[in-house]
């Protein structure tokens, strides 16, 4: 049985979620505890999968009590129940959750969460990718992107340059994730999620993504502690979104499933980089015997790990509670089979981009890629993308 930790000091909310979860005992072995100080008491005895937390309470707050349960006990996920956000409260629950949700919340609701959320231990062999998994706050991000963007935010406001900034965290994994998350948050009760950086930019409010740039959630590698690998993929990380983006302009695809396809693209360009920063010497020997010419790369991320980066990533936006729809498309990676039958959709697309990409990089496009073309009819529709793709890492190059 999973095991869940709820800390409220209101004693009124611990038993209305009490009866709210009855249902669920069969599966869920569910504690409540009215006193946060007490809670960090008995996390050894209880050992739960995860903790929600409210984030008002005396004593320590949410922020406060998850920070110092993270340190006692990292393997747990972590949760803020609250009935409200505030800007000024934003950074510091980032700090210390992984997601937060909406007071009141329904029981079959929370239940869905958690189990979206929890990552299941059997499938995962490597302990360090579990730590990673629950530890990580973001990913590796590069220095020179995120000093351009602080320079544009620097500017004064116009819409030149909140479109500039757009674009700008729409090439970065680690800066779209994190406004993606933050900017979730800020909906708490009112309605669906942002499902594309654009939204969640305005969101949130470009004083607002200063202050994640400012805070420690983003932390830019220096050059000198880069990897090549990580410099690879944070190179296509710019490129691959903006041809996903010209792709479904020349498919005549709506402004927003454009704005989707570029985010699923660029999570599946960034996803081996969650691995490789938990795990780096042993992906660095999986990437090494893929490219020598041994299995495909997710056969031997899947026979190492029990998932494949594809998966990894897509199991981290869900306990982060970014929507499903997107860490689905995410977590089919290159699983031609499993992309939408006999259409033209956004999980091809995003596939798509990344093949076009690396066919503008010089590299032969891979034949399954070109069969699953051959089998919704629209082979001939390569060339023309790879014209569109060709103009929009011109103008990400200018």
């Amino acid at each position: 049985m999973r095991r869940l930790l709820f800390v409220d000091d209101e004693v009124p909310i611990l038993r209305a979620l009490e009866r709210m979860l009855r249902a669920h005992r069969a599966d869920w072995d569910c504690h409540f505890v009215d006193d946060p100080l007490r809670a960090l008491d008995l996390l050894d005895e209880i050992a739960p999968d995860a903790v929600v937390s409210d984030m008002l309470m005396p004593g320590l707050d949410g922020a406060e009590f998850l920070t110092e349960a993270a340190r006692r006990r990292p393997l747990m996920a972590r949760f803020i129940l609250s009935g409200e956000v505030g800007a000024g409260s934003l950074v510091r629950m980032a700090r210390a959750a992984h997601q937060c949700l909406a007071k009141p919340c329904r029981g079959d609701v929370l239940m869905d969460v958690l189990r979206r959320a929890l990552v299941e231990p059997s499938a995962v062999k490597a302990p360090a990718l579990m730590a990673g998994l629950y530890g990580i706050h973001g990913l590796p991000l590069a220095a020179p992107l995120f000093d351009q963007l602080r320079r544009q935010l620097s500017q004064p406001p116009s819409d030149l340059r909140d479109r500039q900034a757009v674009a700008l965290i729409e090439g970065s994994a680690a800066i779209a994730t994190k406004v993606l998350q933050v900017a979730t948050w800020t909906r708490l009760g009112m309605g669906a999620p942002p499902a594309h950086v654009y939204d969640a930019y305005f969101q949130l409010g470009p004083e607002s993504v200063w202050s994640l740039l400012d805070a420690d959630l983003l932390r830019p590698l220096p050059g000198g502690e880069t990897t090549p690998f990580q410099r690879d993929v944070w190179r296509r990380c710019e490129q691959v979104p903006a041809v996903a983006h010209a792709i479904a302009i020349e498919e005549g695809f709506s402004a927003d499933d454009g704005r989707q396809a570029a985010l699923v693209a660029l999570w599946s360009t960034a996803a081996p980089l969650l691995i490789d920063a938990a795990c780096r010497d042993d992906y660095a020997t999986l990437r090494r015997e893929a490219m020598a010419g041994g299995a495909p790369l997710p056969a031997l991320e899947r026979a190492r790990f029990g998932l494949t980066a594809a998966e990894v990533f897509a199991q981290m936006l869900r306990l982060w509670g970014l929507p499903a729809p997107l860490t689905g498309w995410v977590a089919r990676g290159d699983d031609l089979a499993a992309f939408t039958p006999g259409q033209f959709a956004l999980d091809g697309l995003a596939h798509m981009a990344r093949v076009v990409t690396d066919t503008l990089d010089g590299q032969a496009a891979p034949a399954a890629s070109l069969d699953y073309l051959a089998q919704i009819g629209m082979t001939a529709r390569f060339d023309p993308w790879r014209a569109a793709g060709a103009r929009a890492l011109g103008a990400v190059a200018a």
